[in-house]
């Protein structure tokens, strides 16, 4: 009898923790209130590839240094709304530094990323470096996007 107590004690408890654990997770996605990111790829310096993301929309506008007019806007589907809120839930915009350069390529990818969640907000240039954090926030938005036109990846930056 004594261990039957003791099974049910155990048995409560772990279902306590996993009820409070969910509940936890599904608060930390729902406090993301805002969020506005724009990643730019540069060309020669200039603006190329623009794509601008809130918690609402996402845009996107290329070859913009060819006086491109053409934006392509649309309305985030609720999937990509809370793909977006749990990744930005756990992302350290806090410790990124403001520039990823390597200094031994003269050419290459050149981007800038400016993101703003809540009330922190960092602009962020990266010249032929992989930041992971970074790509894995490219990996999650190029999808979303009517072409994959953001080369930001691992394996197309030297030196591999």
């Amino acid at each position: 009898m004594k261990g039957l107590l003791i099974f049910m004690f155990v048995f409560m408890a772990n279902s306590i923790n996993i009820i409070a654990f969910s509940q936890i997770k599904t608060n930390k996605s729902i406090n993301i209130m805002e969020f506005k990111i724009t990643i730019i790829s540069l060309y020669f310096g200039r603006d190329d590839n623009k794509t601008i993301i809130s918690q609402d929309s996402i845009s996107s506008q290329e070859k913009i240094h060819k006086s491109n007019k053409e934006k392509n806007i649309r309305k985030l589907t609720k999937t990509e709304k809370e793909k977006l809120n749990e990744f930005l839930s756990d992302f350290p915009l806090q410790t990124l530094k403001k520039s990823y350069v390597n200094r031994n390529v003269k050419d290459g990818i050149q981007m800038k990323f400016i993101i703003e969640i809540n009330n922190n907000s960092k602009e962020i240039f990266v010249a032929n470096v992989f930041q992971e954090d970074l790509g894995k926030l490219v990996a999650l938005i190029s999808p979303m996007l009517p072409d994959n036109f953001y080369m930001y990846k691992k394996t197309n930056i030297y030196p591999y």
